[in-house]
């Protein structure tokens, strides 16, 4: 349902992502209602500009209305004066049109006045800023790589960024393109990427004739616009190519200005295509191991252990360098480990490889200590081994109440009743609706002999799922 949460996510899937869309788009919209000569085409534009600004507002995506505003004063100052007039009423009914649609809408007319999911997205949104600022810090010159924000923004998260049901999930990306930026190849990065939209916004804006004024301010309001949009999401498959689109009609404005492209724009596309040829090769080999990890799944949840490993060495030979592959390969180990107690060994030997390949993120390590746990419950042992995982996942992240749990758990399986209680409680002070975590806590009260304790706990444990 393209309203499931009440706000519009159209073929895109996300509300944010149509949102930076719209905001990349509509400005080209606009400018065709200013420059199509026929009115079959004018009435098209117009459709598309009234549609696209209504899901603008529909979408609730707060930063995209920003990039929006952002493109309306853009093409309201560059537009060529001799359609400022209509330019003007575009530009009115545009912004009318977003404005009727979030009234609208209730879920983004809370979040217009910073109340419903709106206060919530803006205080975690936040917190998660404060915390790559240290990130940035600690690598400054060569960041973490282009995926490793999710690897090692764990070790930075702060008490505000956990979910108070207890999930962990890892944060691919802080929402903003230019801590993004910063956090995946350093401040050089950053001070190259605004260095970019500094030659592309001179590129277009100094390069525009009379003919060409309306449209080049289209142009960059789009790119502006968007930049604007991205600092409060970021870059996804969606987005990405429409905004490779902007900067090719960029390279294109640059290009015609210089010389005719047949003559200079050779080299371009020869490195153009030799890129593309090993992003295609790499995209091919993803898409081939995934499905491989996906086989293997089925087949660790079947316990069919060793045929879950031979996809799995599938899948490790069509990605070689893909680490998050030997992270699959011990996860899966946990669900079969009841029915084939030597996927335990292969299981560990896989997250500690992925432990080793991926330095600064406790995920595989926590997911050791659950490897751990599943084969205790089934041979009485490894409950040692599953405290050691634990503990060290939690000396690179110590807000993973998941980790906290199974720690808890792993020191019952031990004996310590008083430690459990206080690990799995540390669990619940950070996430105080942690379901999970409240029923477990119950088992330790039972098996220590506080029964009232006990039923109190599993009444926190009802009333919060």
């Amino acid at each position: 349902d393209a309203f499931s949460s009440g706000r519009a996510t159209s073929t895109l899937g996300n509300a944010a992502n149509l949102g930076v869309f719209l905001a990349l788009a509509l400005p080209l919209a606009l400018d065709r209602t200013l420059a199509e000569a026929t009115s079959r085409w004018r009435v098209l534009a117009w459709t598309s500009l009234a549609l696209g600004a209504a899901a603008a507002g529909f979408s609730g995506s707060r930063g995209a209305w920003l990039g929006i505003a952002m493109g309306v004063v853009v093409v309201g100052l560059g537009v060529a004066r001799d359609k400022r007039r209509q330019a003007l009423w575009a530009l009115g009914a545009l912004t009318a049109v977003v404005v009727i649609a979030i009234v609208a809408s209730p879920v983004s007319a809370e979040r217009a006045t910073g109340g419903g999911t709106g206060e919530a997205t803006a205080i975690g949104r936040l917190a998660v800023w404060r915390s790559s600022v240290p990130m940035v810090a600690e690598r400054p010159f060569l960041g973490w790589g282009p995926s490793g924000y999710g690897r090692a923004h764990l070790a930075f998260a702060t008490p505000a960024e956990v979910d108070p049901r207890g999930r962990v999930e890892a944060l691919d990306d802080p929402h903003n393109l230019l801590l993004s930026t910063a956090a995946a190849v350093g401040v050089p990065g950053l001070i190259a990427l605004l260095a970019l939209v500094r030659a592309a916004g001179a590129a277009l804006w100094y390069r525009r004739t009379a003919a060409e004024r309306s449209w080049i301010a289209a142009l960059v309001a789009s790119l502006g616009g968007g930049f604007v949009a991205l600092q409060f999401h970021f870059v996804t498959l969606d987005t990405g190519a429409m905004l490779a689109v902007l900067l090719g009609m960029t390279a294109g404005v640059e290009l015609a200005a210089e010389g005719p492209l047949r003559e200079r724009g050779g080299a371009l596309w020869s490195a153009a295509g030799a890129v593309l040829m090993l992003l295609a090769l790499g995209a091919g080999g993803l898409t081939l191991a995934d499905a491989e990890m996906r086989r293997g799944f089925t087949a660790a949840e079947r316990g069919e252990w060793p045929e879950a490993t031979r996809a799995f060495d599938v899948a490790r030979s069509l990605a070689p360098w893909e680490p998050a592959i030997e992270w699959a390969a011990g996860r899966a180990a946990t669900d079969a480990v009841a029915s084939d107690p030597t996927a335990v060994v292969t299981g560990a030997v896989s997250l500690h490889a992925a432990a080793a390949r991926m330095p600064g993120d406790p995920r595989p390590l926590r997911d050791l200590g659950d490897l751990y746990i599943a084969s205790a419950v089934t041979t009485g042992d490894s409950w040692s081994d599953a405290r050691g995982a634990y503990d060290e996942a939690l000396a690179l992240s110590p807000t993973d109440t998941r980790a906290w749990l199974g720690r808890g758990v792993a020191l019952a399986g031990l004996g310590d009743l008083v430690g459990a209680s206080e690990s799995i409680e540390r669990a619940l002070t950070l996430a105080p609706r942690f379901a999970d975590a409240w029923e477990n806590l119950a088992s330790v009260y039972d098996a220590a002999g506080n029964a009232g304790a006990a039923a109190e706990a599993r009444e926190r444990a009802q009333s919060v799922r």
